[in-house]
């Protein structure tokens, strides 16, 4: 029985889905795990992380603003159970792309976020692109190098800019400096491992927990 059971787990096991790596960088703001991130999650989840009060509401309108739309979810029109429910199902397709009032964030489509003029190291479908991560410190870092400074940074973004692309180059622009204002190395290089956890958001607890482990000896 036990190796029958064992069995049956492994194949449970194997039809798990593991959640894109886009979805795991934003998990961590979902503080009630409904799947759906609100602009007082993200606020909170920014001051855990170090953020100071004007700074976390500016970079939350930053965030909220242009990546809550996208991620809607859209009602399609019912078309299988005859002319009636098509009918019906008419208003609350239309109603899904109005606009969120309260600017939420639905992991299920984060994917739906992705801009252009970026490295490349999240696919269309949110998943992490290794060859992509990779070739940021390849073509940005020296060779000695697995880490990258502030300036090569902003060196990879000038490279990577689409013509036209300015919500695309400023939301990368974005980007950087709060991965590099969260990590704050030491010796001014963010590690290749360091920002890896930032996309796949598994540093995220580590910098809270240190941070409040801080704030308690203070």
């Amino acid at each position: 029985m036990s190796g029958a059971r064992a069995k049956t787990n492994s194949r449970r096991d194997n039809n798990v889905v593991e959640k894109p790596a886009l979805q795991k960088h934003v998990e961590f703001f979902d503080v009630n795990h409904d799947g759906v991130i609100t602009v007082d999650e993200t606020f909170r989840g920014l001051r855990s992380l170090g953020w100071g009060p004007i700074f976390g509401l500016v970079s939350v309108l930053i965030i909220h603003l242009p990546f809550s739309y996208p991620s809607l979810p859209a009602t399609p029109l019912d078309d299988q159970r005859g002319f009636l429910k098509y009918i019906l199902s008419i208003p609350a397709f239309f109603w899904s792309y109005v606009p969120d009032p309260f600017l939420r964030i639905h992991i299920a489509n984060i994917h739906r976020d992705k801009h252009g003029s970026d490295s490349g190291s999240f696919n269309h479908r949110g998943g992490f692109d290794r060859t992509s991560f990779n070739e940021i410190f390849t073509n940005a870092a020296p060779p000695a190098h697995d880490s990258l400074s502030f300036w090569e940074g902003v060196n990879l973004i000038k490279r990577n800019h689409d013509l036209f692309d300015i919500f695309g180059t400023l939301a990368a622009v974005f980007e950087w400096f709060a991965v590099y204002f969260m990590l704050w190395p030491a010796d001014g290089r963010c590690s290749k491992e360091d920002i890896k956890g930032v996309m796949d958001g598994s540093i995220f607890e580590s910098i809270a927990g240190r941070r409040k482990a801080g704030e308690g000896k203070k």
